[in-house]
């Protein structure tokens, strides 16, 4: 059984059974007649704490409101890591922020310091350097600050997690964009680009199933992305904000993300049938209802 780490004042009971056939399940009811073994968890004390965001405004286009708003999105994405997903951040991801006004600038930056082909990205994360690199979108300047969070997920688990596969890698920096706190709670805002492009692969019929879908290599996953208005990254999106927006689902990304940081190289469609409730079966009927759901709403964690 893999133990992963909860913090003890937001835990709730985790419970582990066999079934008939020796398939272990995971869930947070007692169920009658059935022989449950409560979870054993360890809590953590966290050192996390705020610091300071190097940001280099090459043009001095943002506003001195602008850049305490990145600072706060960014160190929102550490809570997130440490707060929500148990990662023990003894130390700071460095990282660097160089935005550019003008997207011809970013394109000629990153190719001529990265051999980087920026033209259809809004932001790239070189971890050579720990240096994420944008530019300013004009006509909404609030998606180049999305896309600075989605860069600094990318920076934290490229560091602390190197060996997750990239469809978790790109949903949680999908989700990362929409991320905030409020009182001391997590929330996940309506995501509407993704959902969005969600409903329209779907009607396309260009939606792979779950299972082949969590059965992509990473180097698959890339390369379908490279070929350009693949479903990849709105597929990874979506199917980590379903996990998310579930107690169940949670406690199952969570160990997901741990088993990947320990140095497992498995696909991930292995413990997801294994440790899912239900199994990949009922994973699917739970994504194709999340798939056809009428809106994209607000998500508290």
């Amino acid at each position: 059984m893999f133990v992963f780490l909860l913090p003890s004042a937001a835990m709730a009971e985790i419970y582990s059974w066999k079934d008939a056939n020796g398939k272990m399940h995971f869930g947070d009811r007692k169920l009658e007649g059935v022989n449950q073994k409560e979870v054993t968890v360890r809590s953590h004390k966290s050192s996390w704490k705020t610091f300071e965001i190097e940001i280099n405004d090459v043009n001095g286009v943002l506003t001195s409101e602008e850049r305490e708003q990145i600072k706060k999105d960014v160190n929102s994405v550490y809570q997130f890591y440490d707060k929500s997903l148990y990662f023990d951040i003894y130390k700071t991801v460095p990282v660097k922020i160089r935005l550019f006004e003008m997207k011809s600038d970013y394109e000629q930056y990153t190719s001529s310091k990265y051999q980087a082909n920026g033209k259809h990205t809004r932001g790239i994360y070189f971890s050579s350097t720990n240096e994420i690199v944008v530019y300013l979108n004009v006509a909404e300047r609030f998606r180049t600050f999305m896309t600075i969070k989605h860069e600094t997920s990318h920076a934290i688990v490229d560091t602390l997690t190197p060996f997750i596969p990239s469809w978790l890698n790109e949903g949680l920096a999908e989700n990362m964009e929409v991320v905030g706190v409020e009182n001391g709670a997590f929330y996940l805002e309506p995501h509407k680009e993704n959902y969005r492009s969600l409903s329209w692969f779907d009607k396309q019929e260009r939606m792979l199933d779950v299972k082949r879908f969590l059965l992509l290599t990473s180097m698959k996953f890339r390369q379908q992305q490279r070929q350009g208005r693949s479903p990849n990254q709105t597929h990874a999106g979506e199917l980590v904000r379903m996990f998310l927006s579930q107690k169940t689902g949670k406690s199952f990304i969570t160990r997901l993300v741990h088993i990947y940081e320990r140095g497992s190289n498995i696909l991930s469609a292995i413990p997801a049938d294994e440790y899912y409730i239900g199994g990949l079966r009922v994973m699917q009927d739970d994504w194709d209802r999340w798939v056809r759901r009428s809106r994209s709403v607000r998500v508290v964690l």
